[in-house]
């Protein structure tokens, strides 16, 4: 026969080294505010996403989002990209937050930059500040928007479920 379990909290493997204790703490990192960064070369580096507080400055940002940016959805997380050839506007985007990159030049182009903002935080806040000038990208910023905050609300929803 078998001992009856004592009840109580369960002890918490601390090895660091079982897929458990690998997935428990990417996730803390994920939700400490911290992303990963193939720049950093291993190394975490905290959101650093600063949206200003002057209406004028949001419409603008929204403007260029609208004409020349894009949302789309890669592996199941949504980010907002904005390329031009224009590198000082998509530095000014970049020191907002997210991350700046030049691309590749295939042929005769010109030089392509891009600002990318890929933490769906930061995706969520960007969007929800740039809102009110959107006119093309509204309906898709808003299922955007709804998207993800279904999806914190489901995984806090789950984790709250198992720690009860």
């Amino acid at each position: 026969m078998r001992p009856a379990l004592k009840p109580g909290p369960r002890p918490s493997c601390t090895c660091d080294a079982c897929p458990k204790c690998h997935r428990r703490r990417a996730a803390a990192r994920r939700y400490r505010g911290t992303i990963w960064s193939k720049a950093a070369a291993g190394r975490f580096k905290p959101s650093r996403l600063q949206l200003p507080d002057n209406r004028e400055t949001l419409a603008y940002v929204a403007g260029i989002v609208d004409g020349e940016g894009c949302l789309t959805l890669q592996n199941k997380c949504w980010r907002i990209q904005v390329a031009m050839t224009d590198e000082p506007v998509i530095r000014w985007l970049g020191e907002l937050g997210g991350v700046v990159k030049e691309r590749s030049v295939v042929g005769r182009r010109q030089r392509c930059w891009l600002w990318l903002v890929m933490r769906q935080t930061e995706v969520s806040e960007v969007l929800i500040a740039i809102r009110p000038w959107l006119r093309v990208k509204a309906q898709q910023a808003d299922r955007v928007i709804a998207e993800i905050r279904a999806r914190d609300a489901a995984r806090f929803a789950s984790q709250e479920w198992a720690t009860a």
